[in-house]
């Protein structure tokens, strides 16, 4: 993350903790911030930067809930996917408001001893390119890009 994000989110009432040992970045917030903050967060991020969180409601045949990573495609819409021990989902396109609904529902929960409690993970995307997106995306999604 740039400085300049790292500013931007701050001004949006987010903290900023230090990165972890896999170059991780913690965004976080006591209370659950509200759809306009989640909303500037990912507007925030670029494609190049994978929001990690916690999806209480996943369901997984292993363990409840799931891990989600998403990526910013543009000023509208994000691709996301899920999974837990090698259960992986399809990847999805949603808008924006969307992403930032499902954050904010599961902005409270977890199962990963804390580490995703009242707060999302940035890290640098490293693989996923669109073209490996837009290859996986299911041929009946509504939404391409």
């Amino acid at each position: 993350m740039t400085k300049e994000q790292i500013n931007l989110l701050k001004e949006f009432g987010f903290q900023i903790g230090e990165d972890d040992h896999r170059g991780r970045t913690p965004i976080y917030s006591e209370k659950i911030p509200d759809l306009l903050s989640l909303e500037m967060l990912i507007l925030t991020m670029t494609f190049r930067d994978e929001i990690n969180y916690w999806d209480a409601d996943w369901y997984s045949p292993t363990d409840p809930g799931g891990y989600v990573s998403a990526l910013r495609l543009d000023n509208e819409r994000v691709a996301y996917m899920e999974g837990n021990h090698g259960w992986t989902s399809r990847w999805y396109i949603v808008t924006i408001k969307e992403m930032a609904e499902h954050m904010q529902k599961n902005w409270d929960k977890d199962y990963d001893r804390g580490n995703f409690l009242n707060r999302v993970w940035i890290e640098p995307n490293r693989y996923t390119t669109k073209e490996k997106i837009r290859e996986k995306i299911s041929k009946d999604s509504k939404l391409s890009f």
